[in-house]
């Protein structure tokens, strides 16, 4: 560099300077490819160069330019020669299904019978917890490919956006008096048992009473060092997990709702 005012200062360096662009080399990578992760809070690029002072001593100066705030992703996902086209292209329900974060894979589930036959099985019972549980297919949660370390669920209102479960909000009278629902809600990786649960009694309740009707309901992976919110707006894109599950039931590892309730005292 020659030009003195492209090193005036910082922020002269960094209009010059437009950054570096990192990638796997393809030829050397083989199988699961390779993943590593970027600390953008403290990860830095730390440039050496020879300054003369005024007395003609040559010293060597460092600069420091913190990657924070200074940084871009690029994602892209290749299904091919994978069983995902095909299951994207399926319209009806499925034995196994796949989640991958970065803004990959979202799975859509719908509990079709509940405001018919489980209001004509339970009436006019309390219902005292509903439970969803997700089940990894065996063989697939081995190094590299563990499960993601953390699923969200969320759903689509009328226009077709996403929004929280009355579960996974505060703005819900019945979710704001619980102590945390952020643990209550669920949606981590267990590996004693192998599965996810979800706790999500309100919005089961408003299914089978008819007060909400089910648009789409989604499952996702979601950033497991989030210990602020449940995630629902958009695909997450610090998580690079991913999951093979279990759907309907022609899986040994089909999901499972269940639902426990108080009947209703006969008159």
């Amino acid at each position: 560099l020659t030009d003195s005012l492209r090193l005036i200062g910082s922020e002269a360096f960094k209009r010059y300077f437009k950054g570096l662009y990192l990638t796997f080399d393809k030829t050397r990578t083989t199988g699961s490819g390779g993943n590593f992760y970027l600390r953008t809070d403290s990860c830095q690029l730390n440039i050496y160069y020879k300054k003369t002072s005024s007395a003609g001593v040559i010293d060597t100066v460092m600069t420091s330019f913190p990657a924070s705030g200074y940084y871009a992703s690029q994602i892209k996902h290749d299904y091919t020669g994978t069983a995902v086209p095909a299951a994207l292209s399926n319209t009806r329900s499925a034995g196994t299904v796949y989640m991958q974060g970065l803004a990959g894979l979202r799975t859509k589930i719908a509990f079709p019978s509940l405001a018919a036959g489980v209001r004509q099985t339970i009436g006019n019972a309390i219902l005292n917890r509903a439970e969803l549980i997700v089940s990894p297919v065996a063989g697939t949660q081995l190094y590299p490919f563990a499960p993601a370390p953390r699923l969200t669920l969320y759903r689509y209102n009328i226009a077709k956006q996403r929004i929280a479960l009355p579960d996974a909000t505060v703005t819900d009278k019945r979710t704001s008096v619980l102590p945390s629902y952020l643990a209550g809600f669920g949606g981590f990786y267990n590996p004693a048992k192998n599965e996810y649960h979800f706790v999500i009694t309100s919005y089961i309740g408003d299914l089978i009473a008819g007060k909400t009707i089910d648009y789409g309901t989604f499952l996702a992976p979601a950033d497991y060092t989030n210990t602020t919110a449940i995630e629902f707006a958009t695909g997450s894109v610090q998580s690079a997990g991913r999951l093979v599950a279990g759907g309907d039931k022609t899986s040994a590892y089909k999901m499972k709702l269940n639902i426990i309730y108080t009947p209703a005292l006969k008159q």
